[in-house]
């Protein structure tokens, strides 16, 4: 990968880094607390979509760096990855 390249898989690495961060304080949560407040189980579940998107958009950037084709679909993405 050219720096460049490697610059923006590292900003999307630390985003997930960060928003694990945010979600720990949810792990301290009962079942029963975290569905009962809806505004932090949407919190939480909007942290965990941006990481999930992160790491797919990661996932088809080192793929593609590496000379394979995109992977047809999101799951595609990780399964391709751990081939590689």
């Amino acid at each position: 990968m050219s720096p460049f390249d490697q610059s923006v898989l590292i900003r999307k690495l630390t985003l997930i880094e960060e928003r694990l961060e945010l979600l720990r304080p949810f792990a301290a949560l009962s079942l029963a607390e975290y569905r009962a407040d809806i505004v932090r189980k949407k919190g939480a579940e909007k942290l965990y979509q941006e990481m999930l998107n992160a790491a797919i958009d990661a996932n088809f950037d080192i793929l593609v760096q590496s000379g394979r084709a995109a992977p047809a679909d999101a799951f595609a993405s990780f399964v391709d990855l751990a081939s590689l």
